[in-house]
C-alpha cells in the first residue's frame, strides 16, 4: 500500500454534531481533499457486500446512488469505483487517489462507535492518521437524533405514546452515540491522544473561525480564514421541530449526568461541565 493511497485524516462524529458543517468547510480548503460523498462507512463494515445487487439493499447506497446521475463529469469515475468496486483495503484507499499532495480524508460519524478491532484496522491503513471528533451535549444530541428518526420514519410525534418516546431516547443505540467517554477510551487505546482533536458544537456556533483554525493546524495544512464560509449553513438531516418536553429532558439529564462528570475529568473542558448545569 503506497503512501499516496491512504487517507490522512478521519472525521468520526459525533452524529448530529455538525459533521456536515465540517465537511463543507474543509472542502473549501485548497490543501484538503474530501471524497465527493461525505460518508464512506468503510471501517464500520456497513458496505462489506461485494456484489452490487447486495449493496443496493444497504441504506448507504440507496441514499447516495442518485448522486451518481447528477455528478460532475470529473466525479463520474470516482462514483463508478465507489459503487461498483470490489470491497477491500485497496479499494478504499484508491478512493483517495485524486488527492495528490493534498491532505485526504473522509467524515463518517458512525466511526466514533467503532469496536477496538476496527479502530486497529484504521491504524493499519495509516498509523499517523489524524482524527477529528466533534462533541455535543449528549442530551441535545439524543433529542436531535429522535427528531430525525421521527421525520425519517414518517411518524407523528403528537400521536406517539410517551412510553415509546422513552424507549427510543433511552435505547442503547442512542446512548452509545452520546457515550463519548467510552468511545474516546477505545480510540485512545489505539491512537496517541495527540492524534485526536476534540471540538464542540458550542464552538461551531460561537467561535467557528478559531475552531477551524485549530482543526486545520491539527491536520497540518495552512490556516487561512479566506477559505472559511462566513455564515453558518442550514443544518443537514434536521428533524421535525419538536421542543423537548421537561419529562424527557429530565430523563436524559439523569441518564448522562455521571457520564458528563467523568468526561470532564478526562478532557477538562468547561463546555462539558456546562452540560450538567
Amino acid at each position: 500500500m503506497t503512501k499516496e493511497k491512504r487517507p490522512d485524516f478521519l472525521g468520526i462524529g459525533a452524529q448530529k454534531s455538525a459533521t456536515r458543517w465540517l465537511y463543507n468547510q474543509l472542502k473549501r480548503h485548497p490543501d484538503v481533499y474530501l471524497t465527493p460523498i461525505k460518508e464512506l462507512h468503510y471501517f464500520d463494515r456497513i458496505m462489506k457486500a461485494n456484489q452490487y445487487k447486495d449493496r443496493y439493499d444497504l441504506d448507504v447506497w440507496k441514499n447516495n446512488f442518485h448522486k451518481m446521475s447528477f455528478a460532475r463529469f470529473l466525479n463520474l469515475r470516482w462514483q463508478y469505483k465507489f459503487f461498483y468496486g470490489e470491497y477491500s483495503d485497496d479499494w478504499y484507499t484508491s478512493l483517495f487517489n485524486r488527492a495528490g499532495k493534498r491532505k485526504a480524508g473522509e467524515i463518517t460519524p458512525e466511526y466514533s462507535i467503532l469496536r477496538k478491532e476496527d479502530i486497529e484496522v484504521v491504524r493499519g491503513i495509516n498509523p499517523e492518521m489524524r482524527i477529528v471528533y466533534l462533541l455535543r451535549d449528549p442530551v441535545s444530541r439524543a433529542w436531535s437524533h429522535f427528531r430525525m428518526q421521527v421525520r425519517r420514519g414518517g411518524l407523528r410525534y403528537k400521536d406517539m405514546h410517551e412510553d415509546d418516546v422513552f424507549k427510543l431516547i433511552g435505547s442503547a443505540n442512542y446512548f452509545i452515540k452520546g457515550n463519548y467517554l467510552d468511545n474516546l477510551k477505545r480510540w485512545y487505546s489505539v491512537f496517541d491522544r495527540q492524534q485526536i482533536f476534540i471540538g464542540y458544537l458550542e464552538e461551531v456556533k460561537e467561535n467557528p473561525d478559531d475552531l477551524l483554525k485549530n482543526i486545520l493546524t491539527h491536520l497540518g495544512v495552512s490556516v487561512d480564514s479566506r477559505h472559511f464560509q462566513k455564515s453558518m449553513e442550514e443544518p443537514s438531516h434536521v428533524g421535525q421541530e419538536i421542543p423537548i418536553e421537561p419529562k424527557y429532558e429530565e430523563f436524559l439529564r439523569e441518564k448522562y449526568y455521571q457520564h458528563n462528570e467523568d468526561l470532564y475529568e478526562l478532557l477538562g473542558n468547561p463546555i462539558i461541565k456546562g452540560w450538567n448545569k
